[in-house]
């Protein structure tokens, strides 16, 4: 996706998020002046709303809500809250008792006080607090991409992960622009309606002040209208899990959907772990993406590891069928397992060729892997406790980082994938599996029974894939993305063309 369609969602999902919470948010400090006995319980819920991360936040939504635009919008209004209903609230209440009794003294109704006197005066700060949400939205909404929403999220995300400044900067200065170029904008705007508030406008300014203001206004519910409106019901949703390799797969899904078929593909890459994607394709939020047979046994059937890769296949094959609604297709040949690494220098040190050599060793050494591999079945705990090692210490870091610190020295042994491309980039030792601890981990789509219902098509095409993929193939490909730093798209159909998938 272009940065220009990325920031566009961007400005859309902020618009939207925006538009509701100035409702929400005057109507909330509009009560809370009025109902004496409830303004304290509202704005205390507002205050605790900004108070919690936003990512424990959009966490909490996307349980509830599901995942996308949808609970990113929830999560930006809510953030967003706190400056419109107090500054409504603190307007109003800061009104001259004078002038409120004169309104009174006229005959004004309790609503037309509020709406030909309060509002309007307490106005200019009112607009203070929509533009502190709106560039606050900015910047939050940038998380969005952990619960599969749109927006610049993603470049700056995949930058991290893949440690590529280029990405970086190409989500980050468009996301600081739009935050000075509203602030500013806005600003300017605050600094009119404040004479106006003085009577220090001329008629000209104010007239120009409201074509701005509307024009704004429609751009902006034009925008959103159009955006609402561009969805197709002959669409597929792809998803990806938050690591290069389930990224390029899951490109490639959608490049041979697209090429074999007339069926329009939207991307939901890089959304995040095991959980959110699993999630997403239960609840209809994604159509299809890559999984591997021993995360289904383990992380979402719950069973004990196999160490039979045809008999683990079946297995999640015919549960899955037969608890989700998820059909497994054909697995496409590499078998990308855990593992345990070391750098070349602590197994040379230490002796080590296999995991049971860890445990005479493991009390001087750190270990350190993704928060997703201390949270499964066949994961650290249950490793630890087979092979009966106790590390001198433990570390937890996003998946992108593990590769930089074991080369670095930060730590001495890790969790890695067979397939991973920086075991090639940083000369890592893998250890032999001795007692058979990690099951197979045969990579395969896996889709919605009421999507291949109505679209039957999309299996044979996605089935081409089928056996093309070596563990030398995945490797190279992993570290096309990771170490030399090509664009996805480039890589998975660069693969697609030389194997006669796509033209």
């Amino acid at each position: 996706m272009s940065n220009f369609n990325l920031i566009y969602d961007h400005l859309i999902i902020v618009s939207i998020a925006t538009a509701f919470s100035i409702v929400i948010g005057i109507l909330l400090g509009v009560i809370a002046y009025w109902v004496k006995h409830l303004d304290s319980a509202i704005l205390w819920f507002s205050d605790t709303i900004q108070t919690i991360p936003s990512l424990a936040l959009l966490s909490l939504l996307m349980i509830g809500f599901g995942l996308g635009n949808k609970t990113l919008i929830i999560g930006l209004v809510l953030y967003s809250l706190l400056p419109i209903v107090r500054n409504t609230y603190t307007g109003i209440m800061g009104i001259p008792t004078h002038v409120k009794e004169a309104a009174r003294g006229m005959g004004m109704s309790k609503l037309q006080r509020l709406f030909k006197v309060e509002l309007p005066l307490a106005f200019p700060l009112i607009f203070s607090g929509i533009k502190l949400a709106i560039v606050t939205s900015l910047g939050t909404a940038v998380m969005g991409v952990l619960i599969g929403a749109g927006g610049l999220g993603y470049p700056i995300y995949r930058g991290i992960q893949t440690r590529n400044m280029q990405l970086i900067l190409s989500g980050a200065i468009p996301v600081v622009l739009l935050a000075l170029i509203f602030d500013y904008v806005m600003s300017k705007i605050e600094c009119m309606l404040t004479k106006r508030a003085t009577n220090k406008k001329s008629k000209g300014e104010v007239k120009m002040l409201k074509k701005l203001i509307g024009f704004v206004s429609l751009a902006l519910i034009g925008g959103a209208l159009l955006s609402g409106c561009s969805g197709s019901t002959d669409k597929v949703v792809v998803g990806s899990k938050d690591f290069s390799e389930n990224i390029i797969i899951g490109e490639m899904f959608a490049q041979l959907i697209e090429e074999h078929t007339d069926l329009k593909v939207e991307r939901k890459l890089n959304m995040g772990g095991t959980f959110v994607c699993f999630e997403a394709i239960k609840k209809g939020d994604i159509s299809i993406y890559p999984e591997y047979t021993g995360t289904g046994l383990t992380a979402q059937l719950k069973m004990d590891v196999m160490s039979d890769p045809d008999e683990t296949y079946k297995v999640v094959k015919e549960e899955f069928d037969k608890q989700f609604g998820i059909k497994w297709l054909k697995p496409f040949g590499f078998n990308n397992t855990y593992a345990i690494a070391v750098s070349n220098k602590v197994a040379e040190e230490n002796d080590l060729e296999t995991c049971s050599d860890l445990a005479r060793v493991a009390d001087k050494l750190i270990f350190g892997a993704e928060h997703e591999f201390f949270n499964r079945q066949d994961g650290y705990d249950g490793f630890i406790d087979l092979y009966g090692v106790n590390f001198k210490d433990v570390a937890k870091m996003n998946v992108s980082l593990k590769y930089q610190a074991i080369g670095e020295g930060q730590m001495d042994v890790t969790d890695t994938f067979a397939t991973d491309g920086q075991i090639k980039q940083y000369n890592l030792k893998i250890l032999e599996d001795d007692k058979g601890f990690f099951p197979p981990y045969y990579a395969a789509p896996i889709i919605k029974k009421d999507v291949l219902e109505k679209h039957p098509e999309i299996e044979n095409v996605l089935n081409k894939l089928s056996g093309q993929i070596s563990d030398a193939d995945m490797t190279e490909l992993n570290f096309q993305v990771d170490v030399e730093q090509k664009d996805v798209a480039v890589v998975a159909k660069e693969f697609l063309v030389v194997r006669n998938l796509i033209k």
